[in-house]
């Protein structure tokens, strides 16, 4: 079976609107399910989609992988890592014009299905849960 061409419509389009100097947005349905997104504050994944803006002058390092997106943001002046899983992305759009694409809305993965070699899995585990492998040496 292909790969999803999501990843790659993505990519362009995000490179297209930069290029026309357009401000680019995405739409993510259903952000608190099986845990797609990590890293926005709880508040905002309470909605039934989230929209953000995904323009340089609101990310710095941003990724579009062909499984997740990630990127740093501030959200009320506070930094985050940012991890989207791209399956639950259903539109990118530029904000004035409203030009963009959306997409199908696809049948969410399971968290532990979204990884990619080049980004982390998007995961909301408790990190209290981990024991870490690091010891500290005085």
């Amino acid at each position: 079976m292909p790969s999803s061409q999501k990843p790659y419509l993505l990519r362009a389009l995000y490179e297209w609107m930069l290029d026309n100097s357009l401000v680019p947005y995405l739409v993510i349905a259903e952000p608190a399910a099986k845990g797609h997104v990590s890293g926005v504050p709880a508040h905002l994944l309470e909605q039934e989609s989230l929209t953000l803006n995904i323009s340089p002058t609101a990310t710095k390092d941003l990724v579009i992988g062909n499984d997740v997106i990630q990127f740093h943001t501030r959200f009320a002046g506070q930094s985050h890592h940012v991890f989207i899983a791209t399956a639950a992305v259903i539109a990118i759009f530029e904000r004035d014009t409203q030009q963009g694409l959306s997409f199908p809305q696809e049948a969410l993965p399971d968290e532990s299905e979204v990884q990619s070699s080049d980004s982390p899995s998007v995961k909301t585990a408790d990190k209290s849960a981990k024991t870490s492998h690091l010891k500290i040496i005085k």
